[in-house]
Formats: structure tokens, C-alpha cells, sequence
């Protein structure tokens, strides 16, 4: 897995850019963040470290990832599209997806001498006084949560690890399909998301048989043969691919389409999630991820106040957690509003050494 700095390029003043802002939702405007990659919208931007002396010294870190890999989610079938592993539950392949996350920090942060001129995370052993973490209510999250931490501390033997689950008002930072419209849209209205993505489904799939062709090879035969739910079929084929292709299982025919069925998917997710500053409705409603970005300056609000002292703040979610916020942030890009499996945001609170101004580093991978 490959990390990439925020800033490669940047090189901006720590003033807040007015022209930048005003695209960006209401509230989210405090957040310090480039991803020169993604082209998101600047508020103030950081240089990439440098294999110099570290200029800008870690402070705090949060951390918001996805659950590694999983078996699919189907109604029907189960056993032969699930395999091995449960419906819905962590393969061994997603496990050690989570605990590279993990490793790939630790390393960042004692040894990685163009981020720390001394190790930021001092201790192997886990502490409940270093990091807090959070997770939803979901076994896949919280064993995600558990096993980046594996990763980040690799003194197993003191490994007990405290996870919150996030309820109540509190989910909200978490579970974007709390959210009266993303809920109403996402669960109540089929025929609307039919009517807008069957088209994109037409022009990948010209031919219906050739979209019943690939079901068969992924064990949805005789699932999925009504034309008016093909929007319906390609949802569904999309995970049993993505799961499938995590494990290496990928039929051919359905290598051919993933693409496909992926560009489809984006599409869907990218009406939902991403932050249109030209459409009035969007903007009246917000980012669907401004309550997760909203407790992010809250904690570096804590952190400066001297009240929130975690080193690490873990946050162990979805892809429709992390979709929303990247969405918010001004990316449409596919792996931004359909993040795959263990897709991982991580943000640096950081202090220059010169003059003690405070910044913060964006990283995705």
C-alpha cells in the first residue's frame, strides 16, 4: 500500500485563500487540506517532507479508513458467492490489508526520518492514553479497527485496545446514511436512482444478455433476469466482483467488466456524495461529509486547547463514510467517491519549527 504526502507541490502561505473558500461547504472552511493528486480545494497548504531536518514536527494525527477486504454482501446464493469466509465478514486478505495500514504508520512515525527527526509513537505496546478509536457498530469495522492497530503496535501482547462505538447524534460523524436525504435517496428511492443511472448502464451493457452473461459467471444466474432492475443487478455484481477480485477469484468474464461496473457504481455514489457549490439544493443541504470533517477541526481545536492529548485519533468506517468526505472536499474522482477496500485518510496536525504556526498534511492511499 502506498501513501502519498498532500503537498508535493504546494508551497502556499498559512493565510486562508477567499477565492478557495467559497466553493467549500459552510464549516468546513477551518480545514487545512490539499490533495495535489485529487485536485481538491486548497485552504492553506503544506511542502512534503523533506529528507532534511523536519520542518513541520507531528502533532496529532486522525486517521479515517475503510474496513479491508470482505466476502460480498447477496440475499441469494450465499454459499457459492461467499465461499470460505461469512456474508459480509473480513477475508484474510482484507486482515492483512489492515494490518499493513498499520505498519506503513508505525514506520511513518518513528522511523521515517522526512517525518520525524525522533520517533512520534515511542512505545510498541498499545496505550489507551495515546489513541482513541472509534468504529461503527459493524463487525468488519471493528476488527479493522483492531487490526491497524495491530499494525501501529506491534507489541501484541499488551494489544487490548479500548473501541468506541459512535451512536446516537454521535453517529452522524460515521454513518453518513443517518442523513435524512442520503437516507431517503439511498433506501426509499429506486426508481429515482434507476431513471438516473440506467442509462450509464445501457451504454456499458448494450446488449442485456451480455449483463446476464456476467451475472452467471458470478453466481447470480436466473437472479437478476428482469431488464427494469438492471441497475439493481449491476449493484449488486459490482460487490460480488470487488469481493471476489480481493482474493484473487475474479471469474475472466467479469475481469473484462469491472471497469464497467465500477465507472457505473462511481457514477451512482458521485451524485450522492460529491459537493456540486453550483447547485443550490446541495449547497442548502451541505456536505454529506462536513459532520465528520466537523469533528476533525474539533479535535485539532481540543489538541490546541490542551484538552484532547490522544497522539492518534482513529476513526474505522466505509466506504460511504469516506466517499462523502472526499465528495465534500471537491473529489469526484472514482476512488474518491467509491473508495476501495482499506482506503485510508490520514491528517497531520503539524507545527513549524520557525515560528510555531500550526498546518495540517493530507495523505490518501
Amino acid at each position: 500500500m502506498t501513501l502519498f504526502s498532500a503537498g508535493s507541490d504546494a508551497n502556499c502561505s498559512h493565510s486562508r485563500n477567499h477565492s478557495m473558500r467559497a466553493a467549500l461547504p459552510r464549516r468546513v472552511h477551518r480545514l487545512c487540506v490539499l490533495v495535489a493528486t485529487a485536485a481538491l480545494l486548497a485552504v492553506t497548504c503544506l511542502p512534503a517532507p523533506s529528507s532534511a531536518a523536519v520542518e513541520w514536527v507531528v502533532q496529532q494525527v486522525q486517521v479515517l479508513h475503510r474496513h479491508g477486504s470482505r466476502s460480498a454482501v447477496p440475499s441469494y446464493n450465499t454459499t457459492a458467492i461467499c465461499g470460505a469466509t461469512p456474508c459480509g465478514y473480513l477475508n484474510p486478505e482484507g486482515e492483512q490489508m489492515m494490518v499493513n495500514v498499520g505498519s506503513f504508520l508505525r514506520k511513518r512515525y518513528t522511523t521515517d526520518t522526512t517525518v520525524v527527526d525522533k520517533a512520534f509513537l515511542t512505545s510498541e505496546s498499545y496505550d489507551l492514553d495515546v489513541v482513541s478509536t472509534y468504529s461503527t457498530d459493524v463487525l468488519r469495522t471493528l476488527q479493522s479497527a483492531n487490526l491497524l492497530l495491530s499494525g501501529l503496535f506491534p507489541n501484541s501482547g499488551r494489544l487490548i485496545p479500548a473501541i468506541h462505538i459512535l451512536s446516537g447524534s454521535g453517529g452522524f460523524v460515521l454513518q453518513t446514511y443517518l442523513q435524512p436525504w442520503v437516507s431517503l435517496y439511498g433506501l426509499h428511492a429506486a426508481d429515482a436512482q434507476a431513471a438516473r443511472i440506467n442509462p450509464l448502464v445501457d451504454a456499458r451493457f448494450p446488449k442485456f444478455s451480455s449483463l446476464t452473461a456476467l451475472g452467471a459467471s458470478l453466481h447470480s444466474e436466473n437472479f437478476f433476469s428482469d431488464y427494469a432492475k438492471r441497475w439493481k443487478c449491476v449493484s449488486m455484481l459490482w460487490d460480488i466482483a470487488a469481493a471476489k477480485r480481493s482474493i484473487g477469484q475474479l471469474p475472466a468474464l467479469a475481469e473484462k467488466h469491472y471497469k464497467d461496473l465500477q465507472e457505473i457504481v462511481a457514477a451512482a455514489y458521485r451524485y450522492m456524495w460529491y459537493y456540486n457549490a453550483s447547485d443550490e439544493f446541495v449547497v442548502q443541504q451541505g456536505g454529506r461529509g462536513q459532520p465528520f470533517l466537523e469533528q476533525v477541526v474539533k479535535n485539532i481545536d481540543g489538541f490546541l486547547a490542551g484538552t484532547n492529548t490522544f497522539k492518534v485519533m482513529q476513526y474505522s468506517a466505509h466506504d460511504v463514510t469516506l466517499g462523502p468526505v472526499w465528495g465534500t472536499l471537491g473529489d469526484s474522482s472514482v476512488n474518491a467517491v467509491l473508495p476501495p477496500y482499506s482506503q485510508t485518510l490520514v491528517l497531520e496536525l503539524v507545527k513549524r519549527t520557525s515560528d510555531g504556526a500550526h498546518g495540517v498534511r493530507v495523505l490518501r492511499g
